[in-house]
């Protein structure tokens, strides 16, 4: 299986203690590299690597006549990074270093020494190393376990077209083919997760897990038969994403997970073609879970179109195109002012009306705007207003309160109980499903309550480590357990209650690569 790895720049300059790990250098013998790729605009800086069953050979060519170095980055950053450093001495000796950084200080050499020096020299203009490192070293504590399962390549000096930095061009653009011969199938888009709606909640201060659905119903009569081809794929959240995975249920067993970044980055969006097809058939049905990091955040964040709200979508690209279109959901009404403590309201709402499955929202404050004064063109839609409709009538103590106030309330955040219950019942509780197709017309019997599935999830162990099992086992996953009981005591022990609203997940597959690559920049070493 071939191999493409996402790269990020960061610079390196070291004061460095005698290498763990030398060979006498020396001109090194040709070798066939199967990818090679430019990390700097000034052409400095080229990696070349061939994938090989039990590990991957690099070599670095950089321009420089010091220390060079590779970090394996979790998130392009230093922090947490598996690095690899090497030097030629002035006797001409080839130096190397297994290190992981800590932060934004000089890496730590690693105790476990996993890197293979194979050579490498220093001339007047460059210094180049060739190692090989294995896929999994099997040191969990500071290496990164390298997948043959990544398509992304990104050069990470992160552009920012408002920043105007005049040393920097932007070559980016959109190249179109047209043909008179066409291809035997049409392709469609089939998108996958949470709705876009103020359903989708992430409160302020903390990390937050969001889960959407598509369910076997919907699946089963959108599709032929012989269900359909899915060929790429790109997972979807905005600034606060950290991690999306999608996973496929078929017949009450968990595939094995094709689409997961636990490495999410809003900046390095890139849809992912696979080599081999994943198939969808009638009945199969997804839950698309996301990660987000709101510590930093003051205000609540929902769903929504713009950046600064978020989403958890999967888009797959799929052959032979059908109507079949979107397959969302979003949790109850119900389940959401439950949580804040709201026993009853006033009436009920629609939340279809709010999302982006039913657009009449948008389209109407486009009228009101364009009527209001014609030049005015940035429209903003506060979806989650809707929530001032929702009014408790019981309580007593929370009698004519509508779940808007307590929503932008920041006492409401620091109640770490109502917390735990509602991110259980937003992750795990009772769902409304949307189930449609191009024109967003929904199929018959949508939208509709579900639950979480019963299913056996996979979970994939590691065989390289450890001898004594298997690659892949399946564990049960009822709506009895990992925290899913709708009857739970909503006082129970919050440690308890995040506890289990964490778990469910022993899935572990495609996870995207970050290459952090170490140039030898010593203003880059400042934070």
């Amino acid at each position: 299986m071939g191999t493409t790895i996402t790269f990020s720049v960061v610079g390196v300059v070291y004061s460095l203690i005698a290498g763990v790990t030398s060979l006498p250098g020396g001109p090194l013998p040709p070798m066939a590299f199967r990818h090679f790729a430019v990390l700097d605009q000034r052409g400095d800086f080229h990696l070349l690597w061939t994938p090989g069953e039990q590990d991957v050979v690099f070599e670095i060519q950089v321009a420089t006549r010091g220390y060079v170095g590779l970090g394996f980055s979790p998130n392009g950053g230093m922090k947490g990074a598996d690095i690899v450093l090497g030097w030629v001495d002035a006797q001409g000796d080839v130096h190397t270093h297994d290190r992981y950084a800590t932060g934004m200080m000089i890496p730590v050499i690693d105790d476990s020494q996993d890197v293979e020096i194979l050579g490498g020299y220093e001339n007047e203009t460059h210094t180049v190393l060739r190692f090989a490192r294995p896929w999994n070293t099997c040191d969990k504590e500071h290496d990164f376990q390298l997948t043959k399962t990544c398509m992304s390549l990104v050069l990470d000096y992160i552009f920012d077209r408002n920043t105007r930095i005049s040393c920097i061009v932007d070559s980016s653009g959109l190249r179109l083919f047209l043909t008179e011969d066409l291809r035997e199938f049409e392709a469609g888009v089939l998108i996958l997760g949470h709705m876009v709606s103020p359903s989708h909640i992430i409160p302020p201060g903390k990390e937050w897990r969001t889960v959407g659905h598509c369910d076997g119903r919907c699946v089963e009569q959108a599709l032929p038969p012989e269900g359909v081809k899915v060929f790429r794929g790109l997972l979807h959240a905005h600034l606060l994403g950290t991690d999306i995975t999608l996973r496929q249920i078929r017949e009450g067993r968990e595939l094995p997970v094709v689409f997961k970044d636990m490495n999410y980055d809003f900046n390095y969006q890139q849809g992912r073609i696979l080599k081999e097809e994943m198939t969808i058939l009638p009945g199969d049905s997804f839950i698309t879970e996301c990660g987000y990091d709101a510590r930093h955040k003051q205000t609540p964040t929902f769903g929504g179109e713009s950046t600064q709200e978020e989403m958890c979508i999967a888009f797959l690209t799929y052959y032979p195109r059908t109507d079949f279109t979107f397959c969302l959901s979003g949790s109850d009404l119900p389940s959401i002012y439950t949580s804040f403590g709201i026993q009853e309201v006033y009436g009920e709402l629609d939340m279809g009306k709010s999302s982006r499955v039913n657009g009449n929202a948008l389209l109407e404050k486009m009228i009101e705007k364009k009527e209001k004064n014609k030049k005015e063109t940035a429209i903003e839609v506060d979806y989650a207003k809707i929530y001032k409709g929702v009014v408790a009538k019981a309580p007593q103590d929370l009698q004519n309160v509508s779940l808007y106030d307590l929503i932008l309330d920041p006492k409401t955040w620091q109640d770490e109980k109502l917390l735990a219950r509602l991110q259980e019942q937003t992750a795990f509780g009772p769902h409304t499903m949307f189930c449609g197709m191009r024109g967003n017309k929904v199929f018959d019997g949508y939208p509709r309550s579900y639950k979480y599935p019963d299913f056996l999830a996979i979970k994939l162990l590691d065989e390289e480590c450890d001898a004594n099992h298997g690659a892949e086992a399946y564990v049960p996953v009822t709506s009895e357990d990992e925290g899913r009981k709708q009857d739970e005591d909503v006082n129970a022990d919050v440690g308890e209650v995040e506890e289990e609203a964490a778990g469910g997940s022993g899935a572990s597959e495609a996870s995207f690569l970050v290459l952090a690559v170490a140039l030898g920049f010593v203003g880059l070493w400042r934070p």
